[in-house]
């Protein structure tokens, strides 16, 4: 099979032009007509091959180009740029974690957790206004201390 051929179906393919038009670019390229599907499923296969990637590998290489931003940055005394491709990288590496929910926002809890931090609510003076890990925390402290 022909590489130059080959590129030019995979062009094809991938700006979503219909079948026919491809064959047709096919047989105008000389792949004979009885070849045309395995010229199809090759490019396919390349276009496969071309899409896969290693995650691990592409976060590797983005770690690297920001943290060489953040180098060039704090060298050229860039700070907003730094703090910008830190901005990036807390992002990357999921540093930011999750957001703490809000005071009230315990309506989107499922009904074992809002049960447990009603008990818990209870055992604990004050607890109706405490987050539930504080809650957590100080039932379990009152259990190891007995």
């Amino acid at each position: 099979m022909r590489q130059s051929t080959l590129d030019a179906l995979i062009v094809l393919i991938v700006r979503a032009a219909p079948r026919a038009e491809i064959e047709r670019k096919a047989v105008s390229l000389g792949v004979i007509w009885d070849d045309v599907g395995l010229y199809l499923a090759e490019a396919r296969r390349l276009i496969s091959l071309a899409a896969a990637y290693s995650r691990d590998e592409q976060i590797g290489i983005a770690l690297a180009r920001l943290n060489t931003c953040y180098g060039a940055a704090i060298d050229a005394g860039e700070l907003a740029v730094a703090v910008s491709a830190q901005r990036e990288l807390n992002r990357l590496l999921g540093l930011h974690g999750t957001q703490p929910k809000a005071p009230g926002d315990e309506a989107e809890q499922s009904p074992e957790v809002q049960q447990s931090r009603e008990y818990l609510a209870g055992l604990v003076p004050g607890g109706d206004d405490l987050p539930l890990p504080e809650l957590c925390r100080i039932a379990a402290q009152q259990l190891a201390s007995r």
